[in-house]
């Protein structure tokens, strides 16, 4: 008989077991909800990386302009000691027209016919996108250093600037550069 006893309780005892076993629809519901929300986090973090990323091969490539350009003034200043009159651009009588940075300073504004002096220049930049940035010089001779000559650069998104948005987001790169001519340092000193 208590062999009976036990099979009849075990069997009482399955139907409750089988209604507890598995998840209810409320426990479905709240790991969907939960791995849904992760997912989204995830897709969202990697949608923000890719636009940085596009931004900072962008600057990049911006910055790599900036400073092929600037090497190339930096060669046609090194070469104003052999076209210049030195006693010329050593009279700092009138710091406004002599000086070394005013002489670089016309040449490259005259040098407008020149492919790779031409400001602003716009060119399509390799970073997988099709875009148009414009780099734009402006030259600067200080009154305190008339043989050197300071050069702003500014590279532009052109799409950006079209649609209107504010400078800051159409403007890549904004640098700020100085060529000391060599040729001064053979003016003597007053």
């Amino acid at each position: 008989m208590p062999d009976r006893l036990r099979s009849n309780r075990t069997d009482r005892l399955r139907p409750k077991m089988l209604a507890r076993s598995g998840f209810s629809m409320l426990e479905v519901l709240v790991a969907i909800f939960t791995i849904t929300f992760f997912l989204a986090g995830t897709f969202q973090l990697i949608a923000v990386e890719a636009l940085f990323k596009v931004k900072a091969e962008s600057q990049s490539q911006a910055a790599f302009w900036v400073q092929e350009d600037f090497e190339t003034i930096k060669s046609i200043a090194s070469g104003l000691q052999d076209t210049s009159d030195p006693v010329d651009e050593c009279d700092l009588s009138d710091s406004t027209t002599y000086g070394y940075g005013n002489t670089l300073k016309k040449q490259l504004e005259d040098a407008k016919h020149v492919n790779y002096l031409v400001n602003p220049i716009t060119r399509k930049l390799f970073n997988g996108i099709d875009k148009e940035f414009t780099l734009s010089r402006t030259y600067t001779v200080p009154s305190d250093k008339p043989h050197t000559l300071e050069i702003k650069y500014t590279v532009v998104d052109e799409e950006k600037k079209k649609q209107g948005k504010s400078q800051d987001t159409y403007t890549i790169v904004n640098r700020h550069n100085l060529v000391i001519i060599d040729a001064a340092l053979q003016c003597p000193v007053n």
